[in-house]
């Protein structure tokens, strides 16, 4: 609250839960309230995705102009045919749609995954936890291509930077997150990180900070 002109959500909500299609309705209007964060890779959650479970919600959000970030790393597919089901609706895929085993050599794969969603314009991307999928130490080089991939895939003004913060400290520290884009990766240009830094994210969840 002391803070409101920069901090903001995207919530939690219970898809199973027999009052939160009505609470869609009037979401954006909470405070600091900016979208929906889902995720389907635990054994709690993994299956709410395929077994019709979260069905009511991709048609819902589109309805109210409602974002979904989601991490679903082994099921990429699926949210292709939920991108290509509700066109209106705007998917930003967590983590670069990677799993925990994506690490190091495996990441390549995991790029190329991903990539394959960038077809869809509703579909973006979080360039978020590399250190948590490198055994190298900081600058992590091992991802620069899987990383170049994903972003040359989206474009800088679809790809966003983010930490994941609560597991990248284990690898590097808060500000060796934010230089490794903005000092490490010479594939990138000034004009690409004031997209990827903050500006892409921004007019994606249409967030008007300090107004």
């Amino acid at each position: 609250r002391r803070f409101s002109d920069r901090f903001a959500v995207m919530a939690r909500i219970d898809i199973a839960g027999t009052d939160s299609a009505a609470a869609l309705a009037t979401w954006r209007e909470e405070p600091g309230m900016l979208g929906l964060r889902l995720t389907f890779h635990r054994p709690d959650t993994r299956p709410q995705l395929t077994d019709g479970t979260a069905d009511w919600l991709w048609p819902a959000a589109e309805k109210h102009g409602i974002p979904v970030m989601v991490h679903a790393p082994e099921r990429l597919p699926k949210l292709a045919e939920i991108a290509a089901r509700h066109p209106g609706l705007t998917l930003i895929v967590d983590h670069m749609g990677f799993g925990r085993e994506t690490m190091d050599a495996n990441a390549l794969a995991g790029a190329a995954r991903v990539a394959a969603l960038a077809q869809y314009p509703n579909v973006f991307v979080k360039v978020s936890a590399l250190p948590c999928f490198s055994s190298e130490p900081y600058p992590f080089r091992n991802l620069n291509e899987p990383l170049r991939r994903v972003i040359e895939a989206f474009g800088p003004r679809r790809s966003f930077w983010g930490t994941d913060l609560s597991r990248m400290l284990e690898h590097c520290t808060y500000r060796e997150g934010v230089t490794h884009f903005t000092q490490a990766l010479d594939f990138l240009s000034a004009d690409d990180l004031e997209w990827i830094m903050g500006r892409g994210l921004r007019e994606c969840l249409r967030w008007n900070i300090g107004k």
